[in-house]
């Protein structure tokens, strides 16, 4: 995605990146931990109510803690970059009406 990035800026996003990468990973082993303790205690017959309400609620928290350390990583970037680079950005994303109309696809763009 070409936005004309200095050096500088290129720097500056890439250290955010290593930063929200090594949280998503940490967050995301957390994850697949908690939707594997959902299985297991599936297969062994274990599960009530109670404690898959808990499972889920485990589950659902860490998806969402995933979620905003990418988001959250959007958002930091932001100041970095020239008003001019965040139109183009917001273009390349599909977030901006580029004449080709603004309608929601479905399609994940962050």
């Amino acid at each position: 995605m070409e936005i004309g990035l200095t050096a500088s800026q290129a720097d500056r996003s890439q250290t955010l990146f290593a930063v929200m990468n090594a949280e998503a990973h940490a967050v995301g082993n957390q994850f697949i931990a908690a939707e594997k303790e959902l299985d297991i205690a599936f297969a062994a017959g274990t599960v009530t109510p109670a404690t898959l309400e808990g499972l889920i609620a485990e589950s659902a928290r860490l998806r969402e803690q995933l979620r905003l350390v990418h988001l959250k990583t959007h958002l930091a970037t932001l100041p970095l970059l020239t008003h001019h680079q965040v139109k183009r950005y917001n273009q390349l994303r599909k977030y901006e009406d580029t004449g080709q109309g603004t309608e929601y696809d479905g399609k994940h763009r962050h």
